[in-house]
């Protein structure tokens, strides 16, 4: 089953880092002295029937992402657009959200699905690749964001819109994506598995399938993979494989097995027993929960194991992809990347549920000889979508990369910027998968060096 969560979430955070800079700096960016009402460069709203009109506007492409912000130094407003382009967002979706906060501290978010009551829509009425500016019109009702959870306030936005507001690209694509309109769908699609191939040759012959099924099952604790091709004259050949397995070389079974051995069984369907391997080999060189495949060569002589048929049949030159879904509890935890265009493949993986400032977080480390990846993120983030990332813990709703390298005193290097990706939250076997990439720089600005950590991909369990 998979969960999916809208953008919005982060831009508390994005707000929260707009607010502490209001009090010690000067405001900068597009000042409004006149009144808005479509000028360019307003962003105004009513929120709760009290107007709004923000004196600090920021908008910048970061990762592929939209991001808008205005505050007028009571208020910060902030909206995310994953799927950016000239069309109509459902703010509880998953291409899109919005967040508002107080400068007494209050936040406010617009949460999946309405959620406690949360709606709203956001319409891009321009959005210019030329002349890199954008606008739009709002409206939402977003509810407090409370240590434990949703709260009892909302804060109703009405009238909202923002007239060519200049923005910046400070990475990813600028492009415009297809306009996909709530309620029509859309969306990438599952992908389709890739077919199932098993091929090899018996006693030098081709043995060509017409049909290769993969099947699933249990025997004892042992999670099994099952493979079983026929050709057209109804000669078969099958593998079982535990799920257990790595990559590398091992022995086929030699006797009857329980169900629970890798094995390989060969019948010619020629009115002799089915005969299995004695002896054989298998090269498993793919086989991992992250790709959802197992590939490899095989080869053994097939015979019968109760000794009663002579028949013998080589079986040489096996190839085997096939694609297969998990078990539950039995995954492989998975983490690569790559620190300025060197691979990051961790040698170890952990996950660590803890807390912070009473917001329950996940920390995923991956460690590769002395380097190290970490991803701090709050449990609200473990659903399918897109989110910003920051360059420190602040209230616990961030979303932290930090890199550790191995040279010079440790040192974290944290995001800044930075895009994580849910690709895939399975409830029932608790497995996430996903993606980031983040520029990682010293928070404390000591240190100079910047790290670019990109192509990121992880599998966990929890």
């Amino acid at each position: 089953m998979k969960k999916f969560q809208h953008v919005s979430l982060m831009l508390l955070a994005f707000v929260a880092i707009v607010f502490s800079s209001c009090d010690n700096e000067p405001l900068e960016g597009e000042f409004i002295t006149d009144e808005p009402g479509g000028e360019p460069g307003s962003f105004v709203a009513t929120i709760d029937g009290q107007s709004f009109s923000a004196t600090q506007v920021s908008a910048e492409i970061n990762q592929g992402n939209l991001l808008i912000n205005g505050n007028d130094g009571d208020f910060s407003m902030g909206f995310i657009i994953s799927n950016k382009s000239e069309c109509v967002f459902d703010l509880t979706g998953i291409n899109a959200g919005a967040s508002i906060g107080q400068l007494s501290g209050g936040a406010f978010s617009v949460l999946p699905f309405g959620e406690s009551g949360t709606s709203g829509t956001l319409e891009i009425t321009s959005y210019d690749t030329d002349a890199l500016t954008v606008s739009g019109t709002f409206e939402f009702v977003a509810v407090e964001i409370t240590q434990n959870g949703p709260g009892e306030e909302t804060i109703t936005v009405t009238e909202g819109s923002f007239s060519s507001l200049p923005f910046t690209v400070t990475s990813g694509d600028v492009e415009p994506s297809e306009c996909v309109p709530p309620g029509t769908g859309g969306g990438d699609p599952d992908p389709v598995p890739e077919p199932a191939v098993l091929f090899a040759k018996a006693d030098g012959v081709d043995f060509v399938p017409t049909d290769v099924v993969v099947s699933q099952y249990m025997v004892g604790m042992t999670p099994m993979i099952q493979i079983v091709a026929m050709d057209t004259l109804g000669a078969s050949l099958r593998l079982d494989v535990p799920e257990t397995l790595a990559t590398g070389t091992f022995d086929l079974f030699e006797g009857i097995s329980d169900g629970s051995n890798l094995i390989g069984y060969y019948d010619p369907n020629t009115g002799s027993e089915t005969l299995s391997s004695n002896p054989g080999t298998i090269t498993i060189t793919e086989f991992s929960s992250f790709s959802k495949k197992l590939v490899a060569t095989f080869e053994f002589t097939a015979r019968d194991p109760l000794g009663q048929d002579p028949t013998v049949i080589a079986i040489t030159e096996g190839n085997l992809d096939v694609s297969f879904e998990p078990t539950p509890g039995n995954i492989t935890f998975a983490f690569e990347a790559d620190v300025d265009g060197v691979n990051f493949t961790a040698d170890n993986v952990t996950v660590v549920d803890d807390t912070f400032n009473g917001v329950s977080i996940l920390t995923i480390t991956a460690t590769m000889g002395g380097e190290t990846i970490q991803l701090d993120l709050p449990t609200s983030a473990t659903a399918e979508g897109s989110y910003g990332m920051s360059p420190a813990l602040v209230t616990g709703n961030e979303i932290v990369g930090t890199y550790l390298p191995t040279t010079g005193v440790p040192q974290p290097f944290t995001s800044d910027p930075g895009t994580f990706t849910i690709t895939t939250f399975d409830e029932t076997a608790n497995v996430i998968e996903g993606t980031f990439s983040f520029t990682a720089k010293d928070a404390t600005l000591a240190d100079p060096a910047v790290y670019e950590v990109t192509n990121g991909t992880f599998l966990i369990q929890l």
